[in-house]
C-alpha cells in the first residue's frame, strides 16, 4: 500500500515538474525542484520494495558493522552506520508488535545496546544476536541483570521491561 502512494506521489510530482517546463522557461528552478523530488521518491520505493522489509535490512547491516568493528575494520563501519543512516531504511519502519526491543547497558565502558526477538527469546539469545560490547567478549562468562540486580539473562524478554546491564562474571554493576 505505502509503494501505491508513492507510486503515485512521485507520478504526480513528474507531471507536474513536465507542466512546469512546457509552461515556462522562467521557472526551471522549480521544474528541477519537482523532478529530483520525483526521482527521490522512486528511488525510495524501488529501494524498499527489494528487500523483504526494512528491519530485514537494518539487522544485515547491524550485523555488518559488528563484524567490521570487531575485525578492527573502523574506518569500514562507520561507512556501513553512514550508509544505514541515509538510506531510505532509515526513513522507514515496520511495525511489528510481535518484536520486543529491550537496551542494555555496559556501564563501566559506557556502551548501550539494542536487542530485540520475540516474547519468549531470552536475554541472552537476543544479546547474543545483536552483540555490540567492546569491553566483554561474547565468548566469555557474562550476564545480564535487571535494575535491581537480579540475574535475568536466561530470562524471556517479555519478563522485564526496563534498561538492563551487563557485566562480566563476577562483576557488580
Amino acid at each position: 500500500m505505502a509503494s501505491t502512494k508513492l507510486y503515485g506521489v512521485a507520478a504526480l510530482l513528474a507531471v507536474l515538474g513536465l507542466l512546469l517546463l512546457i509552461l515556462s522557461t522562467t521557472l526551471k528552478l522549480v521544474m528541477l525542484m519537482f523532478v529530483a523530488i520525483a526521482v527521490f521518491c522512486l528511488c525510495t520505493m524501488l529501494s524498499c520494495a527489494n528487500a523483504k522489509s526494512t528491519n530485514e535490512v537494518r539487522r544485515i547491516m547491524a550485523r555488518k558493522i559488528a563484524y567490521l568493528e570487531a575485525q578492527g575494520k573502523t574506518e569500514l563501519a562507520a561507512q556501513a552506520e553512514r550508509e544505514l543512516q541515509t538510506s531510505p531504511a532509515a526513513f522507514y519502519r515496520d511495525v511489528d508488535h510481535s518484536t520486543l526491543n529491550r537496551v542494555v547497558v555496559d556501564r563501566i565502558a559506557d556502551e548501550e545496546m539494542l536487542i530485540h526477538g520475540k516474547a519468549d527469546t531470552t536475554f541472552r539469545e537476543a544479546a547474543l544476536e545483536y552483540w555490540g560490547f567492546s569491553r566483554i567478549d561474547r565468548d566469555s562468562r557474562w550476564i545480564i541483570l535487571d535494575d535491581a540486580g537480579n540475574d535475568i539473562t536466561d530470562s524471556p524478554l517479555s519478563s522485564f521491561a526496563g534498561i538492563a546491564a551487563i557485566a562480566a562474571e563476577g562483576e557488580m554493576q
